[in-house]
């Protein structure tokens, strides 16, 4: 079962809107005192620092627009994937970009968003509103994050060496631009009023500007990893930060309440977003894994599936969206996977995926199928499975009698050749039942590849076994084979079940399959064909109006509500 295919598939939508800044960087008198208490905004040489913005009410919103939390993830090539009550409106995933995308920032109905890229643009989404970017502009750093006021009317961005760049209403209270930090920045915090900042830098490291207070650092601690994210509290009086592998470090009134930093992660933490009532918060993983504490629901995730680039930022909010209900598969494409997959990269994300259970033969078993199935329902792919079917080795004829003793005569050849495909089917089904697998279809694999015995009626009863035993359990059975295939192991048997056919060595021929002469009886439901170092699958017409009856369909995602 060894064919392949690649399918790569991405989200478009884009505004891109790119315009000179409103306040430049620029050097700062003297620079800000590093870790050891606030330091006094400095005026940038050549310019008057515009006066602070009044402190601003937090943005009222009507009931429908504010009816329940929701986060966004989004990937360095500008994809974004929404969960809970966040809305999609748009990316940049099939755009050519100058720079990683590093940033997002929901508006605040949740029904748009900015993102911001290294080279400093910002490109806006829904409702979200351009204000202005230093995209053109030689930067001597790269933008590190972006910050939005406490009105949504203006936001800040900020680079690696210190730089600060105001847009809207965001006022400039100062950077480091002058005297760059000996670690990176990572993130500029907004306080409550909009009046100051913090800067944070990759050691821990805090500068603060305008109304921002110091409520302490990392700067002298021994880390294991760097800062990567720093969020505020909602009343201001206090920030986390969250280091690459996973330690969450509280000051002020931030309450700490557990991390993943004993967890053995599968990628980086890449940020840190509170709850509403700043008595929780999420952590996110560079392949889009979520972890919640306190309060912070969980609402979906993307790992552990198969990403084109990896997961750079992560934003909580609010909005009204409410997730689809799913009502078919994404598309006819899919994947399967087995045992020879454990070591080597799976394939792009696809609408559906089959999991081999056992290792090539009965009574075997793949030593992955659990990690492959739980990745295989991940994001919207659906998960089904199949196991090889074989006859006895000679060696194993020896013992077959015996073994099979409690049910069958010794001079019952048949009755024992059942057993071997009944209990084979049982062993398997009961490897994926402790790995955590289920699904409503299990396929069993026919081919010449396997040990056989000459008598085809033989052959038969042992596939006759594995069927019987698979609906005992209550799912359904398909025979995977091809047309040379089964004839020559089965012959002329009638087996009346749905098909999944390999062979074809391209598209065409695949759709072509779908609509061709059945063997054993059946129709085809799949038809396997290579594509791309993969075995690629395509779903045939007489099952795609079933496909709940094929697939394992992840969970329904939660609609989480502020009321609740």
């Amino acid at each position: 079962m060894r064919y392949r295919l690649a399918i790569l598939f991405a989200l478009v939508g884009l505004l891109v809107l790119r315009a000179a800044p409103d306040l430049h960087d620029g050097p700062v008198g003297r620079g800000p005192l590093l870790s050891n208490g606030p330091a006094a905004p400095q005026a940038e040489a050549g310019t008057t620092t515009p006066p602070a913005p009044a402190p601003q009410a937090e943005p009222s919103l009507s009931p429908q627009h504010r009816d329940g939390p929701g986060y966004w993830f989004v990937a360095a090539d500008g994809g974004v994937f929404p969960y809970g009550r966040g809305g999609f409106a748009g990316s940049v995933a099939a755009t050519s970009l100058n720079g990683p995308v590093v940033s997002i920032v929901p508006s605040p109905t949740g029904q748009g968003y900015l993102l911001a890229s290294t080279d400093g643009g910002v490109f806006a989404f829904g409702d979200a509103r351009f204000l202005g970017s230093p995209a053109g502009r030689r930067l001597n750093r790269p933008v590190a994050s972006m910050a939005p006021t406490p009105s949504h009317q203006g936001y800040w961005l900020v680079t690696a060496d210190g730089g600060v760049f105001a847009y809207g209403d965001a006022g400039f209270h100062g950077s480091l631009s002058s005297a760059p930090p000996r670690s990176p920045i990572v993130a500029l915090v907004p306080t409550r009023s909009g009046a100051g900042y913090w800067l944070v830098s990759a050691d821990g490291g805090v500068f603060t500007y305008g109304d921002a207070g110091f409520y302490g650092s990392l700067a002298n601690a021994s880390l294991n990893a760097p800062v990567v994210g720093v969020t505020a509290t909602p009343s201001g009086g206090g920030y986390w930060m969250v280091s690459a592998d996973g330690g969450v470090f509280a000051f002020g009134d931030a309450p700490y309440q557990g991390s993943p930093v004993t967890e053995p992660l599968r990628k980086p933490i890449i940020g840190i977003s509170p709850t509403r009532s700043g008595r929780g918060y999420w952590l996110a993983s560079a392949d889009g894994g979520v972890f919640t504490y306190g309060d912070a629901g969980f609402y979906g995730s993307l790992a552990p599936a198969t990403l084109n680039r990896p997961v750079t930022a992560f934003a909580a909010g609010a909005g009204s969206t409410i997730p689809p209900r799913r009502t078919g598969l994404a598309s006819p494409f899919g994947y399967d996977v087995s045992f020879p997959d454990c070591s080597r990269a799976l394939p792009p994300p696809s609408a559906f995926v089959v999991v081999g259970v056992t290792g090539g033969r009965m009574f075997t078993a793949n030593p992955c199928a659990g990690d492959q199935f739980r990745w295989a329902r991940s994001g919207t792919s659906m998960a089904s499975v199949y196991i090889n079917v074989n006859a006895p080795e000679p060696e194993e004829m020896a013992y077959l009698a015996h073994d099979a003793g409690d049910r069958c005569h010794a001079d019952d050849g048949g009755c024992q050749l059942r057993e071997w495909g009944r209990r084979g089917a049982i062993a398997a089904f009961n490897l994926a039942r402790h790995a955590g697998i289920t699904s409503p279809m299990w396929w069993l694999d026919v081919e010449t590849l396997n040990t056989w015995l000459p008598d085809a009626n033989s052959n038969a009863v042992i596939v006759q076994g594995a069927i019987d035993a698979l609906r005992y359990e209550g799912v359904g059975v398909g025979i995977y084979s091809t047309f040379l295939m089964y004839p020559r192991i089965l012959g002329g048997w009638n087996a009346g079940l749905p098909v999944w056919v390999a062979g074809p060595e391209d598209g065409p021929g695949a759709q072509a399959a779908c609509n061709g002469s059945p063997f054993g009886g059946g129709q085809p439901w799949l038809v396997q064909y290579p594509r791309g170092g993969f075995d690629g699958d395509l779903i045939c017409p007489a099952a795609s109006p079933g496909w709940e009856h094929v697939f394992h369909a992840p969970p329904p995602l939660p609609v989480p509500d502020f009321a609740s």
